[in-house]
């Protein structure tokens, strides 16, 4: 098993006519969700995140969404067509191991989709249903 934990895809990026795209930082995610250069003493984004919840405030919940779905959609995409992909070479050296993550973007799943080693339907640990719009796009079940 493979523990792969914040800052995993800290190196993960690619540049766009926009700049450059990569995966919000924590401190990223406390300028652009909370609008605070830190969190104030003994918080952690996370304790602010859980706190905004709380009180129903799902904007910046919806921010990280958004900022994690574009860089999935900006950096995988550069990392799968890259002739050395650190990320795919970790994969395919453990091909019998499981990998844990905790991070909140879907850069793990997304690579081991690509492997045949994931697919949405095994969940995130926890049971999900999927709909596709055309079942035959939907890959077997994945890896042992």
């Amino acid at each position: 098993m493979l523990l792969l934990g914040a800052g995993f895809n800290a190196d993960a990026w690619t540049v766009t006519e926009e700049g450059r795209r990569a995966y919000p930082l924590s401190r990223d995610l406390v300028r652009s969700c909370f609008g605070m250069e830190s969190p104030p003493t003994g918080r952690s984004v996370e304790d602010l995140f859980s706190d905004s919840i709380a009180r129903n405030d799902f904007a910046p919940i919806e921010r990280l969404c958004g900022m994690l779905a574009e860089a999935d959609h900006y950096v995988v995409p550069s990392l799968l067509t890259t002739d050395r992909n650190p990320y795919l070479e970790l994969i395919d050296r453990f091909p019998q191991s499981h990998f844990v993550t905790f991070n909140y973007d879907s850069l793990v799943e997304l690579l081991l989709l690509r492997r045949g080693r994931w697919r949405p339907q095994d969940g995130y640990g926890v049971q999900v249903q999927i709909a596709a719009p055309h079942p035959g796009e939907i890959p077997h079940p994945s890896g042992p």
